[in-house]
């Protein structure tokens, strides 16, 4: 089993109790949770974030209205251990490079904005140059930084049987219990991806949540081990993007198929509950748009010929009259 490796919420995070949304009236707990993996590395930029879209990025959700709260009070909230407040958005960085204790921690800590760093541990123990030391990372952890959990090889899990999936995240998690003296009970899955067998394997051993990296918005009617974060970098972290992301209300569904994200050869057939009242969304597979039917509050979309790509997204969305939209992702997977 796993313990829980506290993450700090500070004085924002109390000042923010007055605001919690409670009572039988309330709408289910949600979050946005945001993923980022480096910061101003120009030359990785489909995962690096420039440092000026950084600064944006800390302005807009210190000025606009948001709620950035620690990812464990997300995740305590979503199993119904407390609440949220309205616009409660969640900050997380992928393999704790270097720049994220160089160029994120000192801007985000200025601004009073708690984050979650989701750590490979041999990476860490082969002291790699573009990440951190484990002495920089108890440094963030001493200082209230969130630690999550990203296995030990950060190998893709769809490569590893369940077995060798359990053994890796089984070594990591010795490695942060002898650095750290604790082991993160929230974790990510290496490059997203993960399948019925290998999420078993999550619940078994006893983590809290489970985050991939498809798009959508974390709420409490969720499979919390297998919640969504947006991933943004240079191409998808523009300013209006992340405005309109932040601002996102999670699309209520339920009774989800097909339940394994690991798909087979036969074709795509995708199944969902609406919640009641809730209108027809429009959907994207792969970022073209399918055909979504409805029958009562089930939407079905069927897709003969799906992409052959390792990694199929489909999103989900929903304009509301005020403007925001409600948004739902889901993740599906080929076998390598």
């Amino acid at each position: 089993m796993v313990r829980e490796l506290i993450v700090g919420g500070g004085l924002g995070a109390l000042l923010l109790a007055p605001l919690l949304q409670t009572g039988p009236g309330a709408s289910p707990p949600s979050a946005v949770v945001l993923a980022y993996h480096r910061f101003g590395e120009s030359e990785h930029p489909s995962t690096s974030t420039p440092l000026e879209q950084l600064e944006a990025h800390v302005e807009l959700l210190r000025a606009g209205g948001y709620a950035v709260v620690p990812l464990e009070q997300v995740a305590a909230a979503l199993r119904g251990d407390g609440a949220l407040p309205p616009r409660a958005v969640a900050l997380t960085m992928d393999d704790a490079y270097a720049s994220i204790f160089r160029e994120a921690w000192p801007r985000l800590h200025r601004a009073g904005l708690p984050f979650t760093v989701f750590v490979s541990t041999d990476g860490l123990d082969a002291a790699q140059p573009d990440l951190m030391s484990w002495e920089q990372l108890r440094e963030l952890a001493g200082s209230g930084v969130g630690i999550g959990h990203h296995g030990a090889a950060h190998a893709h899990p769809l490569e590893l049987s369940p077995g060798v999936w359990r053994a890796d995240l089984a070594r990591a998690s010795e490695r942060f219990r002898a650095e750290l003296g604790e082991v993160p009970s929230l974790l990510a899955y290496p490059y997203g991806e993960w399948s019925a067998a290998h999420r078993e394997v999550v619940r078994e051993l006893g983590f809290r949540a489970a985050f991939g990296q498809h798009s959508g918005v974390a709420w409490a009617g969720a499979d919390l081990l297998a919640l969504p974060r947006f991933a943004l970098n240079t191409r998808y972290g523009e300013l209006e993007r992340v405005r309109s992301v932040v601002a996102s209300l999670p699309l209520r569904v339920s009774d989800i198929e097909p339940r394994d994200p690991l798909l087979g050869a036969h074709p795509l057939r995708i199944r969902f509950r609406l919640a009641p009242g809730e209108s027809t969304p429009s959907c994207f597979l792969a970022g073209d748009p399918v055909r979504a039917e409805r029958d009562g509050d089930h939407i079905r979309i069927s897709v003969p010929d799906h992409p052959r790509s390792r990694n199929i997204r489909l999103n989900c969305t929903l304009r509301e009259s005020s403007g925001r939209w409600r948004w739902l992702g889901l993740a599906f997977f080929r076998r390598p």
